[in-house]
């Protein structure tokens, strides 16, 4: 099951996406989504990353990685492969360990498996890793 924080992450994801009118869903709007997470924004302090910084680098990578709708064209947002893969991830990471509610930073720990995608890159050149996202998880309540 999805946790509260990571189903308004997933909207706020899918909301600047429609807003750009991109025709898919990146791990960068993703990964912008995830920003809003009071959970993902501590963790980030913590490991000395800028949110709005990162989310000023984010935003270029997620116009450059899809196509945008034609004006006046109007479909479903569709979300690419890679963000399919990180959202499989995190729910059997989750489900591997014995339990049920997937957070933000499940999610933000599968980003990383996507090595070729920028919202990985840039969260590593912020400072932040795999091991301080499982880190935080090891030491966080059920509900991260």
């Amino acid at each position: 099951m999805l946790t509260g924080e990571l189903k308004s992450c997933l909207r706020q994801a899918f909301q600047q996406a429609r807003a750009a009118r991109h025709e898919l869903l990146t791990t960068e709007h993703l990964l912008l989504g995830m920003l809003e997470a009071p959970a993902v924004r501590a963790l980030l302090r913590r490991c000395g990353a800028d949110a709005e910084r990162l989310a000023a680098e984010l935003r270029p990578q997620a116009e450059a990685n899809t196509v945008p709708l034609l004006p006046g064209e109007a479909r479903p947002i569709l979300p690419q492969h890679a963000v399919e893969r990180v959202l499989q991830r995190a729910v059997y990471q989750v489900t591997a360990a014995g339990r049920t509610d997937v957070g933000a930073l499940h999610v933000l720990v599968a980003i990383f498996g996507e090595p070729h995608s920028h919202a990985a890159l840039l969260l590593e050149r912020s400072g932040v890793t795999r091991q301080a996202v499982l880190d935080e998880l090891a030491g966080a309540s059920p509900q991260a």
